[in-house]
């Protein structure tokens, strides 16, 4: 019972990061695209 409660919250420590860089990706991407807009 006691290891299967740390991997949830391991589980729970992995999502968190991901789901930064999941945003982060889009916010570089948007920037990309009003960059390339702006050169354009």
């Amino acid at each position: 019972m006691q290891q299967s409660h740390l991997d949830h919250l391991n589980e729970e420590k992995l999502k968190r990061p991901f789901a930064a860089l999941e945003e982060e990706r889009k916010i570089l991407e948007d920037e990309g695209k009003r960059l390339k807009e702006k050169a354009e």
